[in-house]
């Protein structure tokens, strides 16, 4: 994953880490210190206490399937955004206008609509739940 992120713009990526030039904000910064946790909780579930030793191989495969196209799909959608930023502010400072290749570029459903339009949201907090579970299959 951080190899992947050599092939994003730099600009990308300061933005992402310092939204606007400016400290990130307090909601960031939690989120950051969960996500790592969550890593540290794996380590430890697989290594010592075994909790999740009974999760089911199929589940396990499902889950895996799910961080990698999360990951993917993340990935994608920063490639070809370069507005693709950590908070969410008018970048007006960076020349901001509306993405339409990509990920961006598909037409769901109405029903699909609102799951496949919030790019980071969503999808992020899928991809935590299942990396619990793919975890166990590392």
């Amino acid at each position: 994953m951080i190899v992947s992120f050599a092939a994003l713009d730099p600009d990308l990526l300061r933005e992402r880490m310092r939204p606007g030039g400016k400290k990130p904000p307090l909601s960031l910064r939690i989120f950051s210190l969960v996500l790592f946790m969550h890593w540290i909780v794996a380590g430890v579930d697989r290594g010592r206490f075994h909790w999740s030793d009974n999760v089911p191989d199929w589940l396990q495969g499902v889950c895996l399937f799910t961080v990698a196209a999360g990951y993917a799909l993340a990935l994608w959608a920063m490639r070809v955004n370069r507005f693709f930023s950590s908070v969410i502010r008018i970048q007006a400072d960076r020349g901001q206008h509306v993405v339409s290749t990509g990920p961006y570029a598909l037409h769901p459903p109405p029903w699909l609509h609102r799951w496949i339009s919030d790019h980071s949201g969503k999808r992020t907090r899928a991809r935590i739940v299942a990396c619990g579970c793919a975890c166990c299959a590392l």
